[in-house]
């Protein structure tokens, strides 16, 4: 994207909004908004800005990405790049992102947010998956046609035929890749249309060409709860469960005036416990329990 605008802040920071600047009056609008909606416990509004709470991660306005770190000291020269990694490394202990799909040197490597980390995993995930071949699953689908095919829908037959009765509007199973699974990896696609950097823009691109075909749904939480994952399905986890996170974080431009928000918060409390837990329990002993 161009004139992309990047900001780093620690917890419990404040951030002032300025026209000049980054920060505008624009984007502080979105995240009162954004904040409103929940209940207010991501940060506090202060005269003109805002005030960081206990919540790390990530918020992307538009053009703008707000990165917030952990607090480790009151320094206010920290290195944030070294921050940010320790943020990653967390992230991936917690199993916030896949262990397996991310690797050292992808940890080492630098991103413009940790949010650039997720896009670049999912759009590598969706990749593999074409590469593979996406799988076909039958589906019921209506539709008129020219001959009888599957089951005659009697009302929606005269609706639609009344003039043509050489058609026949029918409900009959299709064997495609217009279905759920591709349906949502496809809506994670687009999201990323107003978010993604330059250097994944090609590769987005040219997996949105291999899901033309695929019905654009508003996807909602109801229908990850549908998805069931099975033998034929079992290389689509990883990909579902970052489109999941992806999808459910994002809020479009209806509910923020101008802006798209896309946000992946995390309460540093609970992050720190989680953590702290997991490294206790992998290298305890037998004499140890660690709950």
């Amino acid at each position: 994207m161009q004139n992309k605008k990047f900001i780093q802040v620690f917890e419990y920071q404040k951030l002032r909004y300025d026209d000049s600047g980054d920060f505008r009056k624009h984007h502080f609008d979105a995240m009162v908004k954004f904040n409103e909606l929940h209940q207010n416990k991501y940060f506090t509004i202060i005269h003109q800005g805002i005030r960081f709470g206990s919540y790390v991660g990530v918020i992307q306005i538009g053009g703008l990405t707000i990165e917030i770190l952990p607090k480790a000291d009151n320094n206010e020269n920290a290195d944030k790049n070294l921050w940010q990694n320790v943020l990653l490394n967390m992230l991936k202990i917690c199993k916030k992102i896949q262990v397996e799909s991310i690797s050292e040197t992808q940890l080492k490597k630098r991103y413009h947010s940790i949010l650039d980390v997720y896009f670049e995993l999912y759009l590598n995930e969706i990749e593999r998956l074409v590469k593979k071949g996406l799988i076909k699953k039958y589906r019921k689908n209506q539709s008129n046609q020219n001959a009888l095919k599957g089951k005659l829908l009697f009302s929606q037959n005269i609706q639609h035929n009344l003039v043509h009765k050489e058609r026949f509007y029918c409900e009959h199973q299709v064997y495609d890749k217009n279905h759920l699974l591709h349906q949502i990896l496809y809506k994670g696609l687009l999201v990323l249309k107003t978010f993604v950097n330059d250097s994944l823009k090609d590769k987005l691109n040219r997996l949105l060409f291999e899901f033309q075909d695929i019905e654009n749904l508003a996807i909602q939480k109801k229908h990850f709860d549908k998805i069931i994952i099975d033998r034929k399905n079992n290389d689509y986890q990883k990909a579902i469960n970052i489109a999941k996170i992806i999808i459910l974080n994002y809020s479009p431009s209806l509910n923020y005036g101008n802006e798209n928000l896309l946000t992946l918060l995390f309460d540093m409390n609970t992050l720190w416990e989680e953590y702290i837990f997991r490294i206790l329990q992998k290298h305890k002993t037998e004499e140890i329990e660690v709950s």
